[in-house]
């Protein structure tokens, strides 16, 4: 049995996992940040490229230059955009994996807390049993002392 100052094997076992499941958890928090940044910013890029377009679509006499201005940065706004919903997709994936982490140290610490809690059971009843084993041999002492008391007189 363990106490306070000598904790068991399976404590430190639960308390290790209870350090890992909270890393995993905090884990998922950032990635979950990271993933809500990310689609901030794809959905303000494409908003943006939207602007521009429509920007476009409204000039009627435009400079050759400024026209080929215009589709240049719309090229590269465009690449941006891909390259920011790149990002996304590799912060869903993460968000996916801390998620699968994250559930599955809540599974190990649930676990070794249901066996600590099965072993401190069993050994409650062991105790009860034991009390009254002890108490049931009080009692027949105490009925045999009577007896012989009760013959002797």
């Amino acid at each position: 049995m363990s106490n306070a100052r000598n904790p068991s094997a399976l404590e430190l076992a639960i308390a290790s996992a209870a350090d890992r499941h909270q890393a995993s958890e905090q884990a998922l928090g950032k990635a979950r940040n990271r993933l809500r940044t990310s689609e901030a910013t794809y959905a303000t890029l494409d908003s943006f490229r939207g602007e521009y377009a429509n920007r476009l679509r409204g000039l009627t006499r435009l400079e050759t230059d400024a026209l080929g201005n215009y589709h240049r940065f719309l090229g590269k706004l465009g690449h941006a955009i891909q390259s920011q919903k790149n990002d996304v997709d590799q912060a869903g994936v993460a968000v996916e994996q801390s998620q699968h982490n994250w559930f599955a140290t809540l599974q190990r610490l649930k676990a070794m807390e249901l066996l600590r809690d099965r072993r401190a059971a069993a050994a409650q009843a062991r105790l009860k049993r034991l009390e009254q084993k002890q108490s049931d041999e009080f009692a027949a002492r105490s009925a045999r002392r009577l007896r012989s008391h009760d013959r002797h007189e």
